[in-house]
């Protein structure tokens, strides 16, 4: 699929705008989607939500949220996006005939499913736990947005990579390109179109296993930053604050809450 921008799509109504840690297009002007990687803040979620207004003139579609990648959604992103869905109601009642979201796992997962079923949407959903399912409930083909996203998002390099870290998050960016079989540059500029950072998937995966610990033994907050290589404990509840939106400890205790 064609990289376009802005008012190539909305002209169009087809192609692909790339954007921080998210791609957003569509294939064929009935089918609008939106995959998302890593971390969501305001700033990278304010330009998709510019993108998502070309969607509400254009009569009934299909939508996709793909957030299998999503790592955490900071609170003021959350409050501009319930602000944006609030906003619109109406207009996306009249454009979208259905949905299908692809649910992140881990905390971000149950957090949005939450969401979903308190505030459900004006148009019918369902909650899906890959891509092929989610296209396969619209009616698409499972594989109908992979030459999109084959070197974006779905690239086998960032797979890659979200593997080794998932085993080692403290790893040098240099050895991780070498074991990889790329240059430095290559890294950086493929991580770049898949709309995320080493750093960010550091961030990524220290969060992801962070989470498994808190959430399966009774280890010292410190020990927990010690292994997913944080240098305190202070540092480490910042992280995962940041990241998360709630403190290690507080969501430790959810998480066991919600396990009884």
């Amino acid at each position: 699929m064609e990289s376009v921008d802005a008012a190539t799509l909305a002209r169009r109504r087809r192609g692909m705008v790339a954007g921080p840690r998210w791609l957003y297009g569509s294939p064929d002007g009935q089918l609008y989607f939106t995959i998302v990687a890593g971390p969501i803040d305001e700033p990278s979620l304010r330009p998709l939500l510019e993108l998502w207004k070309l969607e509400l003139g254009t009569g009934g579609h299909a939508s996709l949220c793909d957030a299998s990648g999503l790592s955490s959604f900071a609170p003021d992103a959350f409050a501009r996006l319930r602000a944006f869905l609030d906003e619109h109601r109406g207009a996306l009642a009249r454009s979208v005939q259905r949905q299908a979201l692809v649910l992140p796992t881990g905390m971000p997962g149950t957090v949005v499913a939450g969401y979903y079923r308190v505030f459900p949407p004006p148009y019918p959903f369902s909650l899906c736990d890959d891509r092929e399912a989610a296209l396969r409930s619209l009616g698409y083909p499972a594989d109908t947005l992979a030459a999109a996203t084959q070197t974006t998002v779905g690239d086998p390099l960032l797979r890659a990579l979200r593997a080794m870290l998932a085993q080692n998050p403290r790893p040098e960016v240099d050895a991780i390109a070498r074991a990889l079989g790329v240059s430095l540059r290559t890294l950086q500029r493929r991580l770049g179109q898949a709309g995320t950072s080493f750093r960010d998937e550091v961030r990524r995966a220290q969060i992801a296993l962070a989470m498994e610990l808190l959430r399966t033994t009774d280890q010292k907050l410190a020990a927990i930053a010690a292994t997913v290589g944080c240098a305190s404990a202070a540092s480490f509840g910042e992280l995962f604050t940041r990241e998360v939106g709630t403190t290690p400890t507080a969501w430790r205790a959810a998480a066991r809450a919600a396990k009884a």
